[in-house]
């Protein structure tokens, strides 16, 4: 799966990994490119809260202007040319889990307008 955050002219796409995995009596959705995580009692529940956190983190972001400069710190780089695309920092999510957590993982795709 490929993370990426490309910029159209009237919203911002963003396709990130998340992995899915329990941890003792809770489910843990977690996305490495982002450094975001949410959990719940069930799988589908964990990444239901993880789209309302990173709803609230790009809404929270957006108003500040300050997404472009938190990706920057956390190790994205920046392409402008041909077109507006941000590339994430490769990160193992090993060392979220540990080694011996099998996480599934899913595709969470958001468009905010900009």
């Amino acid at each position: 799966m490929t993370n990426k955050i490309t910029k159209s002219n009237m919203k911002l796409n963003i396709e990130v990994e998340v992995a899915i995995a329990k941890e003792d009596d809770y489910f843990v959705a977690y996305c490495p490119a982002l450094e975001l995580s949410a959990y719940s009692d069930s799988p589908k529940g964990a990444q239901k809260a993880f789209v309302e956190e990173l709803d609230i983190f790009l809404e929270e972001t957006s108003k500040k202007g300050t997404l472009e400069k938190y990706l920057l710190k956390n190790g994205w780089k920046l392409q402008q040319h041909p077109v507006l695309k941000y590339e994430p920092p490769k990160r193992d999510v090993k060392l979220r889990f540990g080694g011996s957590i099998k996480p599934n993982y899913v595709r969470q795709q958001v468009a905010i307008p900009v």
